[in-house]
Protein backbone atom coordinates (compact mmCIF):
# COMPACT_ATOMS: atom_id res chain seq x y z
CA UNK A 1 0.00 0.00 0.00
CA UNK A 2 1.08 3.52 -1.27
CA UNK A 3 2.19 5.63 1.51
CA UNK A 4 -0.25 8.66 1.40
CA UNK A 5 1.25 12.44 1.44
CA UNK A 6 0.00 15.07 4.91
CA UNK A 7 -1.33 18.05 3.40
CA UNK A 8 -1.67 20.50 6.12
CA UNK A 9 -4.31 23.21 6.07
CA UNK A 10 -2.68 26.81 6.92
CA UNK A 11 -6.65 27.57 8.08
CA UNK A 12 -5.24 31.35 9.26
CA UNK A 13 -6.18 34.77 8.76
CA UNK A 14 -2.25 36.05 8.84
CA UNK A 15 1.33 34.96 7.34
CA UNK A 16 2.62 35.59 10.48
CA UNK A 17 0.65 32.33 12.38
CA UNK A 18 1.22 29.99 9.22
CA UNK A 19 4.84 31.01 9.38
CA UNK A 20 5.03 30.15 13.27
CA UNK A 21 3.43 26.35 11.99
CA UNK A 22 6.04 26.24 9.72
CA UNK A 23 8.38 26.53 12.08
CA UNK A 24 7.39 24.28 14.28
CA UNK A 25 6.92 21.67 11.44
CA UNK A 26 10.26 22.41 9.89
CA UNK A 27 11.44 19.07 8.55
CA UNK A 28 8.40 16.25 8.00
CA UNK A 29 7.47 15.81 4.76
CA UNK A 30 4.25 17.28 4.45
CA UNK A 31 2.86 19.79 1.93
CA UNK A 32 0.69 22.97 2.87
CA UNK A 33 -2.48 24.14 1.77
CA UNK A 34 -3.16 27.54 1.19
CA UNK A 35 -6.95 27.94 1.03
CA UNK A 36 -8.70 31.26 0.26
CA UNK A 37 -9.01 32.96 3.73
CA UNK A 38 -5.16 33.46 3.96
CA UNK A 39 -4.75 33.85 0.23
CA UNK A 40 -7.15 36.96 0.53
CA UNK A 41 -5.35 38.05 3.59
CA UNK A 42 -2.15 38.35 2.00
CA UNK A 43 -2.16 37.48 -2.13
CA UNK A 44 -0.10 36.09 -4.08
CA UNK A 45 3.25 37.27 -3.79
CA UNK A 46 2.72 36.01 -0.03
CA UNK A 47 2.01 32.00 -2.00
CA UNK A 48 5.42 32.92 -3.62
CA UNK A 49 7.42 33.23 -1.33
CA UNK A 50 6.04 29.98 0.39
CA UNK A 51 7.04 28.04 -2.83
CA UNK A 52 10.68 29.75 -3.31
CA UNK A 53 11.47 28.90 0.87
CA UNK A 54 11.10 25.28 -0.81
CA UNK A 55 8.00 24.27 0.29
CA UNK A 56 5.51 22.41 -1.21
CA UNK A 57 1.79 23.85 -1.77
CA UNK A 58 -0.87 23.16 -2.64
CA UNK A 59 -3.04 26.55 -3.44
CA UNK A 60 -7.20 25.84 -2.91
CA UNK A 61 -8.91 28.37 -4.19
CA UNK A 62 -11.77 25.85 -5.92
CA UNK A 63 -12.00 28.00 -8.99
CA UNK A 64 -15.79 28.18 -10.78
CA UNK A 65 -16.14 30.47 -13.54
CA UNK A 66 -16.49 31.34 -17.17
CA UNK A 67 -13.71 29.15 -18.87
CA UNK A 68 -11.60 32.29 -20.28
CA UNK A 69 -11.50 33.46 -16.37
CA UNK A 70 -10.86 30.30 -14.93
CA UNK A 71 -7.92 29.74 -17.65
CA UNK A 72 -6.26 32.88 -17.42
CA UNK A 73 -6.41 32.49 -13.38
CA UNK A 74 -4.38 29.18 -13.78
CA UNK A 75 -1.75 30.64 -15.71
CA UNK A 76 -1.01 32.78 -12.82
CA UNK A 77 -1.25 30.17 -10.27
CA UNK A 78 0.94 28.37 -12.27
CA UNK A 79 3.56 31.52 -12.87
CA UNK A 80 3.69 30.93 -8.59
CA UNK A 81 5.75 27.50 -8.32
CA UNK A 82 2.84 25.70 -6.60
CA UNK A 83 2.46 22.39 -6.93
CA UNK A 84 -1.60 22.06 -6.78
CA UNK A 85 -4.47 23.89 -7.13
CA UNK A 86 -8.25 22.87 -7.10
CA UNK A 87 -11.30 23.95 -10.07
CA UNK A 88 -15.14 22.98 -9.09
CA UNK A 89 -15.84 19.76 -11.07
CA UNK A 90 -19.42 21.05 -12.04
CA UNK A 91 -18.16 23.96 -13.89
CA UNK A 92 -18.22 21.64 -16.74
CA UNK A 93 -14.89 20.68 -18.83
CA UNK A 94 -14.92 23.42 -21.33
CA UNK A 95 -13.81 25.46 -17.63
CA UNK A 96 -11.33 22.02 -16.73
CA UNK A 97 -9.58 21.62 -19.68
CA UNK A 98 -6.93 23.85 -19.79
CA UNK A 99 -2.90 22.48 -20.35
CA UNK A 100 -0.80 23.44 -17.44
CA UNK A 101 2.06 21.72 -15.28
CA UNK A 102 -0.29 21.99 -12.18
CA UNK A 103 -1.93 18.70 -10.97
CA UNK A 104 -5.21 20.60 -11.11
CA UNK A 105 -8.05 18.85 -8.78
CA UNK A 106 -11.53 18.63 -9.77
CA UNK A 107 -13.71 19.33 -6.38
CA UNK A 108 -16.18 17.10 -5.99
CA UNK A 109 -18.89 17.13 -3.16
CA UNK A 110 -17.81 19.31 0.14
CA UNK A 111 -16.87 16.81 3.36
CA UNK A 112 -19.41 19.44 4.80
CA UNK A 113 -22.41 17.81 2.68
CA UNK A 114 -24.32 15.27 4.76
CA UNK A 115 -26.07 12.37 3.21
CA UNK A 116 -29.61 14.94 4.21
CA UNK A 117 -28.18 17.85 3.02
CA UNK A 118 -27.07 16.45 -0.42
CA UNK A 119 -30.95 14.85 -1.34
CA UNK A 120 -32.72 18.54 -0.33
CA UNK A 121 -30.24 20.67 -2.48
CA UNK A 122 -30.43 17.93 -5.45
CA UNK A 123 -34.57 18.30 -4.53
CA UNK A 124 -34.12 22.49 -4.65
CA UNK A 125 -32.36 23.12 -7.71
CA UNK A 126 -33.20 19.79 -9.83
CA UNK A 127 -36.40 18.94 -8.70
CA UNK A 128 -35.74 15.31 -7.75
CA UNK A 129 -33.70 14.02 -4.87
CA UNK A 130 -30.66 12.30 -5.65
CA UNK A 131 -28.36 10.13 -3.14
CA UNK A 132 -24.75 11.67 -2.75
CA UNK A 133 -23.21 8.21 -3.90
CA UNK A 134 -25.23 8.10 -7.32
CA UNK A 135 -24.30 12.01 -7.54
CA UNK A 136 -20.61 11.60 -6.74
CA UNK A 137 -20.72 8.25 -9.07
CA UNK A 138 -21.98 10.83 -11.98
CA UNK A 139 -19.43 13.02 -11.52
CA UNK A 140 -16.97 11.03 -11.65
CA UNK A 141 -17.82 9.42 -14.56
CA UNK A 142 -17.93 12.49 -16.08
CA UNK A 143 -14.56 14.09 -15.07
CA UNK A 144 -12.25 11.26 -15.30
CA UNK A 145 -11.64 11.64 -19.24
CA UNK A 146 -11.08 15.51 -18.50
CA UNK A 147 -7.76 17.44 -18.29
CA UNK A 148 -7.65 16.90 -14.48
CA UNK A 149 -4.50 15.69 -12.37
CA UNK A 150 -7.09 14.16 -10.01
CA UNK A 151 -10.52 15.19 -7.44
CA UNK A 152 -10.64 16.10 -3.87
CA UNK A 153 -13.62 14.29 -2.45
CA UNK A 154 -14.69 12.82 0.82
CA UNK A 155 -12.42 9.54 2.04
CA UNK A 156 -16.00 7.66 1.99
CA UNK A 157 -15.89 7.81 -1.91
CA UNK A 158 -12.10 6.88 -1.86
CA UNK A 159 -13.64 3.10 -2.85
CA UNK A 160 -15.78 3.66 -5.83
CA UNK A 161 -13.31 6.68 -6.97
CA UNK A 162 -10.70 4.33 -7.36
CA UNK A 163 -12.96 1.20 -8.94
CA UNK A 164 -14.00 4.10 -11.57
CA UNK A 165 -10.99 5.99 -11.65
CA UNK A 166 -8.05 3.78 -10.87
CA UNK A 167 -5.35 6.32 -11.48
CA UNK A 168 -6.45 8.89 -9.98
CA UNK A 169 -4.55 11.26 -7.32
CA UNK A 170 -7.24 11.56 -4.75
CA UNK A 171 -6.72 14.56 -2.28
CA UNK A 172 -9.37 13.86 0.84
CA UNK A 173 -10.22 16.30 3.80
CA UNK A 174 -12.33 15.20 6.46
CA UNK A 175 -9.62 13.34 8.33
CA UNK A 176 -10.17 13.08 11.97
CA UNK A 177 -8.54 10.90 14.32
CA UNK A 178 -10.94 11.27 17.28
CA UNK A 179 -14.82 11.55 17.51
CA UNK A 180 -14.62 15.37 17.01
CA UNK A 181 -15.88 16.21 13.27
CA UNK A 182 -15.91 19.81 13.32
CA UNK A 183 -17.89 21.21 10.26
CA UNK A 184 -17.21 18.03 8.62
CA UNK A 185 -19.63 15.47 7.93
CA UNK A 186 -17.75 12.97 5.98
CA UNK A 187 -15.11 11.62 8.00
CA UNK A 188 -12.49 8.89 8.41
CA UNK A 189 -9.20 8.61 10.25
CA UNK A 190 -5.88 8.57 8.70
CA UNK A 191 -5.23 4.99 8.69
CA UNK A 192 -8.79 4.66 7.05
CA UNK A 193 -8.36 6.92 4.70
CA UNK A 194 -5.16 5.36 4.01
CA UNK A 195 -6.59 1.75 3.23
CA UNK A 196 -8.89 2.90 0.95
CA UNK A 197 -6.95 4.62 -1.07
CA UNK A 198 -6.06 8.18 -0.16
CA UNK A 199 -3.07 9.64 -2.00
CA UNK A 200 -2.98 12.75 -0.31
CA UNK A 201 -5.18 13.57 3.15
CA UNK A 202 -5.67 16.99 4.42
CA UNK A 203 -5.10 18.15 8.34
CA UNK A 204 -6.40 21.46 9.22
CA UNK A 205 -7.26 21.84 12.84
CA UNK A 206 -5.96 18.35 14.66
CA UNK A 207 -2.73 19.61 13.81
CA UNK A 208 -2.64 23.48 13.63
CA UNK A 209 -5.16 23.94 16.95
CA UNK A 210 -2.76 20.73 19.07
CA UNK A 211 -1.50 22.17 22.51
CA UNK A 212 1.64 20.51 20.01
CA UNK A 213 1.38 20.69 16.88
CA UNK A 214 4.48 18.91 15.39
CA UNK A 215 3.56 15.75 17.84
CA UNK A 216 0.37 15.60 15.70
CA UNK A 217 1.72 15.90 13.02
CA UNK A 218 4.30 13.26 13.67
CA UNK A 219 1.67 11.16 15.17
CA UNK A 220 -0.25 10.99 11.78
CA UNK A 221 2.34 10.73 10.13
CA UNK A 222 3.23 7.05 11.83
CA UNK A 223 -0.78 5.77 11.41
CA UNK A 224 -0.29 6.85 8.04
CA UNK A 225 2.93 5.24 6.99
Amino acid sequence: MKTPELVVALDFSTAHEADLLRQKLQGLDVIYKVGLELFVAEGPRWVEKLAKDGERVFLDLKLHDIPNTVHSTLRRIESLGVEMTTVHAMGGQAMVDFPTKLRVLGVTILTSHSEQDWAQWTSTWTGADRALSDSFASVVDKIKDWNLGGVVCSPLELVPLKKLWPSAYAVVPGIRSGAKKDDQSRTATPREAAAWGADAMVVGRPITRATQPREAAEAILKEIS
